[in-house]
């Protein structure tokens, strides 16, 4: 099946209904019928919605309409542009693109799974009343979207990779809570009374009044809802809320040593003014320090810093076996910064590796050097 617009796989648009001569008898209208004038055919310029200051017109909804389904309404379209628009929004504040090479390279695939040409592929578009620049703009969209999601939520595309299913269901979780936010910030008008917007509970603004915790929490239930409870304010888009409550909760963790953390929020089936919401969590192995090093090797011989000097730094702040928390690492972080001093090096970043001992993991620890900026090499 080729993609041709929405998502909606080779769907051909209906033919445009004419009525039939037999379908409505002529009248000849009577001094006693008063004459009604038929509706006027509206421009393809008209606002039929905006997305903040953004609009969208019958001419945009009415082609895009024309290419699905006839089971689909103008209403889930709109829906579908509406949801395309916030998205776009979004990547721009993120300075997220697609360039041509993306959306020559999704081309690429789409003929290869359907064994054509591109010149076929363009003429089977062209036929479906599309031109070939709205077809590459269709393929973009995902492409945008799909590359907005893991800007901003890096730790689902790790977490999530063991298999597609999981990763397409934590992409799916992460993208409604987005666009629920999405819709719950922006301003969005609909001009025309035929066309409506589904009701999206994530965007309802509530107050997250008790948690119930499930699973193997890492730390006590009631230290994990006190960072919960912190992080929630009242009066927020259930959406937003649940996000602080899940970051919460992770960073707490995070703090008290354990770095392979899942927590979901569940979604609650009915939305009220005041909520108690359960949380999975799965805090995972208790990470501690293993080794630790030092690589110079980008650095010239006569720019490097005397190792002890680097393990005097680090070792204020960790120790082999400690265990390791956010705080003790970014310290750690800062003072080798501080003890470069003006030496024509920095720390570009440091490397993790992990050891599963026993019920704990061990993390490896490996600074990374390279000449200071405009230092010489």
């Amino acid at each position: 099946m080729l993609v041709l617009g929405l998502n909606t796989l080779g769907c051909r648009p209906p033919a445009p209904r004419t009525p039939s001569a037999e379908a409505r008898p002529v009248t000849t209208p009577t001094t006693s019928e008063p004459v009604v004038a038929a509706p006027t055919e509206r421009p393809s310029s008209t606002v039929v919605a905006r997305v903040a200051d953004t609009p969208i017109t019958l001419g945009e909804l009415t082609a895009a309409h024309r290419r699905q389904p006839p089971s689909v309404s103008q209403s889930e379209v709109l829906l579908v542009l509406v949801e395309r628009e916030l998205m776009r929004r979004a990547a721009r504040e993120q300075q997220v693109i697609v360039i041509d090479d993306e959306i020559d390279h999704v081309i690429k695939l789409v003929t290869e799974s359907n064994g054509i040409t591109t010149e076929r592929l363009r003429s089977e578009v062209e036929a479906h009343a599309m031109s070939w620049a709205e077809y590459r703009e269709e393929l973009a969209a995902p492409v945008l979207e799909l590359k907005l999601l893991r800007t901003l939520y890096p730790r689902v595309a790790e977490t999530s990779a063991e298999t597609s299913v999981g990763q397409a269901n934590a992409f799916d979780r992460v993208r409604r809570s987005l666009l629920a936010c999405l819709r719950a910030d922006t301003p969005i008008e609909i001009d025309d009374p035929e066309l409506t917007l589904p009701e999206e509970p994530l965007a309802t603004s509530v107050t997250l009044e008790a948690f119930t915790l499930h699973g193997e929490t890492g730390l006590p239930a009631e230290v994990l809802t006190a960072a919960a409870h912190a992080a929630a304010p009242a009066e927020v888009p259930l959406c937003r809320g649940l996000a602080a409550v899940e970051d919460a909760i992770t960073a707490a963790l995070g703090e008290a040593g354990f770095f392979a953390v899942t927590v979901v929020a569940r979604w609650p089936d009915h939305v009220r003014p005041r909520m108690t919401i359960d949380l999975d969590v799965t805090a995972g192995a208790l990470h501690r320090v293993g080794e630790i090093r030092f690589d110079q090797s980008e650095v010239p011989r006569s720019a490097r810093i005397e190792v002890a000097t680097l393990r005097r730094a680090v070792g204020a702040h960790l120790r082999r076996g400690q265990v390791v928390s956010t705080s003790t690492l970014a310290a750690a972080g800062q003072a080798v910064n501080e003890s470069l001093g003006r030496r024509p090096l920095e720390l570009l970043g440091v490397g993790t590796s992990l050891r599963v001992v026993g019920d704990e993991a061990h993390v490896d620890l490996t600074y990374y050097f390279f000449p200071r900026r405009g230092a010489r090499r």
